[in-house]
């Protein structure tokens, strides 16, 4: 196949850093940036736009996208997380695999119409309705990488262990499709996953729900199963206070401090929501450097509080971003949250990142280089001699008044997902017409409706 060239104004690097000249994608890869096209291939011009690494959904439940729209009725009583939880469990009960694969392709095409090319899927749906294993254990995974192949979004599979409700309590009845009854099984799913899942689009790799949800007595043999396949590993921690007193009344611990405890706690690591720190919990991030994914659409919705963002910050720069539920898919809004919910709690401007830095070079890398590095902790993060995943975006004017820095920063406060135009996946053009993209949207809107009907 002939090199795909491509002409934007200029390019942004994973560090937020601009290059111009054109990009030379040949057989997936980057082969270079800034140098003369002298190879004859196909030109794609894109006046008025910037190319950017595409975007990283690090923290994904693609089945709650059905959730959106009616949960959101105030009712006599004190709505919380713990509420809305229900909810979820009301539309567990009803999801088959094939419901599975529909929801995760609508909200992945979703995603990729809003510039993601990555998404790490937190799937912990892998038994049917009682709990039991299907004939083919892997149906639930499978009908989630099928989804993601049909759309053309990279997919790591985070394979999630799960065993109790909480400290004391066993499953409840809408949990067991959740659970492993032993470390073992969930170990052999999850091999299973790596064995028969993986190729150039879809990776593997492990979570544990959460420390009320993962008995300890599993967490050395999880370690052992993570560290010698180097995957990923992702955890809920800390997301509400409940959580964190909890932890503390059964094993002395804040949840950081149990996971660091077993020594689950490093760059391998992500650590999703930490919203509720205590203790010495900034002090084992700042020395056992876990990227943190936040959700901020998602934790404003269910109430969960504030991330105290600025200690995260001073002590750890490895942040990244998740539309969780999705109660929207909109990462330019996402990652102009993390400045904007520290301006509001402090009262202050200009609040992330280092003296003189713009605001792009601070929140953009979370969208990019820190998702990465979260979903792929072992893969070199470069845009040259890497697959080729990126995404073109058109220009605010302030591109022609100011000049490109500015223009980031106001395509960083004010930009969404309608300025994404192309999308780019390893190579491959997937979204040049959103046309084509409204036509499969309306198909599965179609085919998801019967799922509210059951």
């Amino acid at each position: 196949m002939d090199p795909l060239i491509l002409e934007p104004e200029f390019v942004v690097d994973f560090d937020g850093l601009i290059k111009t000249g054109p990009i030379i994608i040949k057989d997936g890869l980057i082969s270079s940036i800034g140098e003369a096209a002298t190879t004859p291939g196909r030109h794609l011009r894109l006046p008025n736009h910037a190319i950017l690494p595409g975007f990283v959904n690090s923290h994904s439940h693609a089945f709650q996208r059905a959730l959106r729209g009616l949960v959101e009725q105030k009712i006599a009583g004190v709505e919380h997380f713990f509420s809305w939880r229900q909810h979820m469990y009301q539309l567990v009960a009803s999801i088959n695999t094939e419901d599975m694969g529909l929801l995760a392709r609508l909200a992945y095409l979703e995603m990729l119409q809003a510039g993601f090319t990555h998404v790490g899927e937190f799937h912990y749906l892998h038994h049917d309705a009682q709990g039991l294993s299907y004939k083919d254990p892997l149906s639930m995974s499978r009908s989630v990488k099928n989804a993601a192949q049909d759309v053309g979004i990279n997919l790591c599979l985070l394979m999630c262990a799960y065993n109790r409700s909480d400290f004391t309590k066993a499953l409840g009845p809408a949990q067991k499709r959740f659970g492993f009854d032993l470390v073992d099984d969930y170990i052999g799913l999850a091999r299973s996953a790596i064995i028969e899942l993986t190729d150039q689009t879809t990776s593997v790799g492990a979570a544990l729900h959460s420390v009320r949800a993962v008995p300890s007595d599993w967490y050395q043999a999880i370690n052992a199963f993570v560290t010698a396949n180097l995957l990923p590993l992702h955890i809920h921690v800390s997301e509400q206070e409940q959580d964190v007193t909890s932890c503390l009344h059964h094993t002395g611990e804040s949840p950081i401090g149990l996971l660091n405890k077993f020594h689950l706690v490093g760059p391998h690591t992500t650590l999703i929501h930490a919203t509720h720190l205590i203790n010495d919990d900034l002090t084992i991030i700042k020395q056992k450097k876990p990227c943190i994914c936040i959700c901020p659409s998602t934790e404003k919705n269910l109430g969960d509080g504030m991330v105290k963002l600025l200690d995260l910050y001073e002590h750890n720069q490895n942040i990244c971003l998740g539309t969780d539920q999705h109660v929207r898919i909109d990462p330019f809004d996402e990652a102009r949250s993390l400045e904007e919910q520290e301006r509001l709690r402090l009262q202050r401007r200009t609040i992330l990142g280092h003296n003189n830095a713009f605001l792009h070079q601070t929140i953009l890398p979370s969208l990019t280089k820190y998702g990465m590095r979260s979903l792929y902790p072992t893969r070199e993060i470069s845009l040259i001699n890497q697959p080729a995943n990126l995404i073109a975006v058109e220009l605010p004017p302030e591109y022609n008044w100011h000049g490109p820095i500015r223009a980031l920063e106001a395509m960083m406060l004010a930009h969404s997902t309608a300025q994404v135009t192309h999308v780019i996946t390893n190579g491959h053009l997937v979204i040049t017409e959103k046309r084509a993209l409204y036509r499969e949207k309306e198909y599965l809107i179609k085919q998801i409706k019967r799922i509210f009907k059951k």
